[in-house]
């Protein structure tokens, strides 16, 4: 019902301000025809406010057979303030209680359910690291075993230890990569030792095959954008990117800061793409070819040796 959509009434249809199921069919298809995987957005943690469990339990409290999928502090269920357990203390996005193996069971036939259908390659999921740790090894354990090649990123802004070692999530994504090369590249609030220093405990924390494997990010749909956090200066953009683009890992283009795109923070990070190649620096975007280009036919950047 919200603009973000991080808050899901129905975890097995396509919101129709998105298009249809068939639209994301037609999506996937073509973007494979072009050798792009596509993942969705797993919001497991939480659902929304009209999520029909969470509404049956607003009204039957005790009674509710979906008593165990949330976690309430009491009953009957009050929302001003919620006393049940929710994101942020906002109401409209009640916590998942994980651990109840129903509520597991639900998500694990989510997970599988998009793969199958629509073909997706995999999921990134949101705030993972609030999730219960043994439903990761389940969802992973389910989902690999029917479709082994597909891909499971985790959100995370701190240690990603728990998803990523044993057999949890491939991936996480790195802010602590992001808030090291922000603090040097953008901000300059850090000298170049310190910067050395923080990126290299970043890299000690990770054995060498999950360190290839970390999705690196510049900014995303959560921060101000890193050109808006160096003052719009392209330069220290340019000197980021190539780092990124060199070091060992995954590295995530956020849409639009590849032709220049700016914004504070959300919602100001999540404007519309500027689709006008007049109003798009195209000298940064041949940057951003030029290091991906490098970087694709270098196996040392690749692989990290």
């Amino acid at each position: 019902s919200s603009n973000h959509k991080y808050d899901t009434t129905d975890y097995f249809s396509v919101d129709p301000q998105f298009g249809t199921e068939e639209d994301l069919k037609l999506l996937v298809e073509n973007c494979h025809k072009r050798g792009i995987r596509i993942l969705l957005d797993g919001v497991f943690n939480h659902c929304g406010y009209y999520f029909p469990a969470f509404q049956d339990l607003l009204e039957n409290g005790e009674r509710s057979r979906y008593r165990d999928w949330f976690l309430p502090s009491g009953l009957p269920l009050e929302t001003d303030p919620p006393n049940y357990e929710c994101v942020g203390g906002f109401k409209w996005m009640p916590k998942l209680n994980l651990a109840n193996a129903e509520t597991r069971d639900y998500f694990i036939r989510v997970g599988k359910h998009w793969v199958r259908s629509c073909h997706i390659d995999g999921w990134r999921l949101d705030v993972a690291d609030e999730v219960e740790g043994r439903f990761w090894e389940r969802f992973s354990c389910e989902i690999k075993e029917e479709f082994p090649d597909a891909i499971l990123i985790g959100e995370t802004w701190g240690d990603a230890g728990r998803l990523v070692l044993g057999n949890r999530l491939d991936s996480a994504m790195n802010y602590l990569f992001k808030s090291a090369v922000t603090d040097w590249a953008a901000r300059g609030s850090i000298s170049t030792p310190e910067f050395d220093h923080r990126i290299n405990r970043m890299l000690g924390l990770y054995p060498e095959e999950i360190r290839l494997r970390m999705y690196n990010l510049l900014d995303s749909h959560d921060t101000p954008r890193f050109l808006y956090e160096c003052a719009g200066d392209k330069r220290k953009l340019r000197v980021a990117v190539a780092f990124m683009m060199t070091f060992p890992g995954c590295p995530a283009v956020f849409y639009g800061d590849e032709i220049g795109l700016t914004g504070a923070n959300d919602p100001d990070c999540r404007r519309a793409m500027l689709w006008d190649r007049d109003r798009q620096d195209l000298s940064l975007l041949e940057w951003y070819r030029a290091l991906i280009s490098l970087r694709k036919r270098t196996p040392s950047l690749i692989y990290g040796g």
